[in-house]
């Protein structure tokens, strides 16, 4: 009779010698794939962004996105989009989407490509007031990076009955004979 040591010491030999070598190995990444954990971190940081501004919501005009999108821009490079539009989907979904949220989609990126056009090697003596003064300029030019959404979402209208306007009173115009 086989002992059962024996018969267990039988079915692993007999297993294929892939299964073996590759459980261990991890899968060749593609350049620039996400990992898993990459992905969680990503998500918590978005999520945390979004907490934070309904944290915030009751003192008018503060909150930290601003200075989590640079350090994230800082730190992930271009990576820190994924959490920066994880935010905006999330502001999107519990905030529900409407006009408000279409300049969200590009208001971020804004700060983003700024912080990304900066050197990576700044000495900490110039970068912290430069960062400071990036994000307060952002939040001063909140509005004006707002505005050609909203002047496209709500002014587009007014916009065709001006054309329209200016075409009808160059039409009914006396026309100058020069000659």
């Amino acid at each position: 009779m086989n002992s059962p040591k024996k018969a267990a010491s039988d079915i692993k030999s007999s297993a294929p010698e892939t299964t073996e070598l590759s459980w261990g190995t991890p899968a060749k990444k593609a350049k620039g794939a996400l990992t898993v954990r990459e992905m969680a971190v990503f998500s918590m940081l978005g999520a945390l962004m979004y907490c934070s501004k309904l944290l915030l919501e009751w003192a008018p005009n503060v909150h930290l996105l601003a200075l989590f999108i640079i350090v994230f821009t800082v730190v992930y490079r271009v990576k820190a989009l994924i959490p920066i539009y994880i935010f905006v989907l999330l502001s999107g979904i519990f905030g529900g989407i409407s006009v408000w949220w279409v300049p969200y989609l590009y208001i971020w990126a804004i700060l983003w490509g700024a912080v990304m056009l900066l050197p990576r090697r700044m000495s900490p003596k110039i970068a912290a007031p430069v960062y400071i003064v990036l994000g307060t300029l952002h939040g001063l030019l909140f509005g004006v990076f707002c505005a050609p959404s909203q002047a496209f979402l709500y002014c587009h209208q007014l916009s065709l009955l001006a054309i329209s306007s200016v075409t009808a009173l160059y039409a009914t115009a006396p026309r100058l004979d020069l000659s």
